[in-house]
């Protein structure tokens, strides 16, 4: 009971950082030379809950699929999960390169993207409350 008392605050300050992290990275615009996901870093999710493998496969087929939105949704759940640290920085490298498909396609006036953009713009501005 103790330990959950504690645990809960600290995984809100986890989540808060990645989501920080995550925004700084979206706004900044980190060049088009943005990771994507290693065959390893894929494999990370393999033996993990059902629950967050298929959460991690349905946003990898979104991003694949150019689905903006339902691949930062997606990823952004699988934040909430509990993974390994080995998981996280891979989601956070997916999450990099997701945002700047979705900066560039923003930039050249794709709706979707900008749609993508002010969900994400949105769900920072309710996280940082």
């Amino acid at each position: 009971m103790i330990e959950n008392v504690f645990e809960q605050p600290m995984k809100r300050k986890i989540i808060t950082l990645a989501s920080t992290i995550l925004a700084g990275t979206f706004f900044a615009g980190c060049g088009n030379d943005t990771p994507k996901l290693s065959a390893q870093e894929k494999a990370l999710f393999e033996n993990s809950t059902p629950e967050i493998r298929q959460t991690f496969e349905n946003g990898l087929a979104a991003d694949k699929a150019g689905n903006y939105l339902s691949a930062y949704t997606n990823y952004q759940d699988l934040m909430f999960q509990q993974l390994t640290t080995e998981q996280v920085i891979a989601m956070q490298t997916a999450m990099r390169s997701l945002n700047q498909r979705i900066y560039d396609a923003a930039a050249k006036g794709d709706a979707a993207a900008k749609a993508a953009m002010e969900y994400m713009k949105a769900s920072n501005s309710r996280q940082g409350r």
